[in-house]
């Protein structure tokens, strides 16, 4: 994998090769040991998925976010688990990307908002969503590894989700692998979105 491998561009996702939360991968694989199947080394499948918290923008969720309980769960973990989730399901139909070697820009077209990312594992604190009604601050951070980039946003008292971006070489594809873990959930949740590369008008 070539270090900070070029993501920059416009991106389609594809429902027909992405997973969704609890699907398995053809042959009963996760998402993920499929995905290091297909050439990968070292570390599995990775991913660039919905952002949700933290962009500029409507900053609503894009479709449902699951529901996730456990005996003996109070009503605010409840409302928290269900923050966490819904922003984990948000995917940006098309996805924008402006990168460069301190920041990655992703930018949703069709909701007309944008995140700006920064590379140094900075951990950034947000207010909740206006739509989140357990009202969850969040901790986002994200940063360069081995050639990825990794996006992670902690809500408080409702678990984490990682998101990976990566590429690999000789594939058009943008891959994502979202994987959500801890607060009062104890289940490791992990899906992919592919995404196919849009030739700009001209081009």
């Amino acid at each position: 994998l070539v270090p900070h491998a070029k993501r920059a561009g416009l991106w389609q996702y594809d429902a027909r090769v992405s997973t969704t939360p609890g699907e398995q991968a053809i042959g009963g694989q996760p998402a993920d040991s499929e995905a290091r199947g297909r050439g990968r080394r070292g570390m599995g499948g990775r991913g660039f998925g919905g952002m949700g918290g933290g962009f500029r923008g409507r900053g609503e969720g894009e479709g449902g976010g699951g529901e996730l309980t456990v005996a003996g769960m109070s009503e605010k973990e409840r409302l928290r688990v269900r923050q966490t989730m819904r922003l984990a399901m948000e995917a940006g139909r098309v996805l924008q990307i402006r990168q460069t070697d301190c920041t990655v820009l992703v930018v949703r077209p069709q909701r007309d908002d944008s995140l700006l990312l920064h590379a140094n594992g900075l951990k950034v604190k947000q207010p909740a969503p206006p739509w989140a009604e357990g009202g969850g601050a969040i901790e986002l951070s994200s940063l360069w590894a081995s050639g990825e980039f990794f996006v992670t946003r902690a809500v408080d008292g409702g678990g984490k989700i990682t998101e990976i971006y990566y590429r690999q070489p000789d594939d058009p594809h943008l891959y994502v692998v979202v994987r959500v873990q801890g607060g009062p959930v104890r289940r490791k949740i992990e899906f992919r979105r592919v995404y196919d590369p849009v030739k700009a008008p001209g081009s």
